[in-house]
């Protein structure tokens, strides 16, 4: 009789540890759930936030290129009014020389801020997963 009281003693015990076992392995299993879950809710809000970076980079670029564009015309005004200058004998060609050269400097910022801008816009592309396909 006592030998079948440790039996069952012992039976039962090893269900409850079994018992405690299970539901040790289902909370472990929730807390990886729940850890999962906060990281993609991390990561989400790490490609929003890319995707708004992205896109305000590409209008500030925009604007510095509208900039550009607008120096780059005045530079090639002056160049031509200090090319009539020289003709009618106004200025020297060194002010020409230099307003050339200017011009020049300006369109070259024009094509660097054109380049910044497709960039820019690469860098949106893959901020919203669409580059590369």
């Amino acid at each position: 009789m006592v030998s079948e009281r440790r039996v069952l003693v012992r039976s039962g015990l090893c269900r409850a540890g079994v018992a405690v076992l299970a539901i040790r392995q289902l909370a472990l299993r929730t807390v990886a759930v729940e850890q999962s879950k906060l990281s993609f809710t991390q990561i989400q809000i790490q490609a929003r936030s890319d995707v708004r970076l992205a896109d305000e980079s590409v209008k500030s670029f925009e604007r510095a290129l509208a900039f550009a564009r607008t120096a780059a015309q005045q530079a090639n005004e002056v160049v031509r009014i200090s090319t009539s200058a020289f003709e009618v004998g106004a200025t020297t060609n060194l002010e020409v020389i230099d307003a050339q050269r200017e011009a020049r400097d300006a369109d070259t910022l024009v094509t660097l801020a054109e380049d910044a801008v497709r960039r820019a816009k690469l860098d949106l592309l893959i901020a919203v997963g669409r580059f590369p396909r």
